[in-house]
């Protein structure tokens, strides 16, 4: 017989909390929070990539003059004071906000042409 680690008590533990508080969730406010982490980690991963390849020499190294940034900024977040780094990541999220507001609007006007699909969701 296999031995139930003490990680497994606790992961199976949060599993049928969640399966018996199923029904008063709130599932949409988790998936917006979930969202939200994503796009921090998204953001961070594009700065710490830039600056990588600003590093290697890849791309080109262009201050921000008078932008002094912590070091922490740059390690945690991947925030560095050079306009390729700034760059990138406010493409980033503007690609990302685009699209949910894209995909929103699409929605609406799907809901628009066809309101008999409403009902049978």
């Amino acid at each position: 017989m296999y031995a139930v680690r003490p990680r497994s008590r606790g992961t199976a533990l949060v599993g049928v909390v969640t399966f018996a508080l199923q029904v008063r969730l709130p599932y949409k406010k988790m998936l917006i929070v979930t969202d939200i982490f994503i796009g921090a980690v998204l953001l961070t991963m594009v700065g710490n990539t830039v600056h990588v390849m600003q590093s290697i020499g890849w791309l080109p190294i262009t201050p921000i003059a008078g932008l002094y940034l912590p070091f922490w900024l740059g390690q945690w977040f991947g925030v560095f004071a050079t306009w390729q780094g700034i760059l990138m990541q406010a493409v980033t999220a503007i690609f990302v906000i685009g699209s949910y507001f894209l995909a929103e609007h699409q929605g609406k006007q799907r809901m628009k042409r066809h309101p008999a699909a409403q009902t049978a969701a």
